[in-house]
């Protein structure tokens, strides 16, 4: 699940079987619900990870219509993290190293 530059919201099969699975125009989670609401029960059932893009909205929709589902995100978003985050990130763990230096690597 992503979204396009004109504001629609695609889901693809990772799988590679099938491609593109559908596309709704918004990024709300009432509109990614609602195309997931579409799907048969069984359908929906099946599906065990669905990959994100670190959009909460999406991880909401997908919590809500996939409750089995494990939600994992894709590493393209995962590495390209604002550099914000990443200092703050880096700062915890020098903090927690600097807390423990029994842990610390030789």
């Amino acid at each position: 699940m992503t979204s396009t530059a004109d504001g629609s919201t695609c889901f693809f099969d990772l799988d590679g079987q099938q491609g593109l699975l559908g596309q709704v125009q918004g990024r709300t989670v009432g509109d990614a619900a609602s195309w997931l609401a579409g799907a048969t029960p069984a359908w929906r059932d099946a599906i065990r990870v669905v990959c994100i893009d670190l959009c909460s909205i999406y991880a909401s929709a997908v919590r809500r219509m996939l409750p089995r589902a494990v939600l994992t995100a894709d590493l393209f978003h995962v590495v390209r993290l604002h550099p914000c985050e990443r200092q703050v990130r880096d700062r915890l763990f020098a903090f927690y190293d600097w807390c423990a230096p029994a842990r610390r690597h030789p």
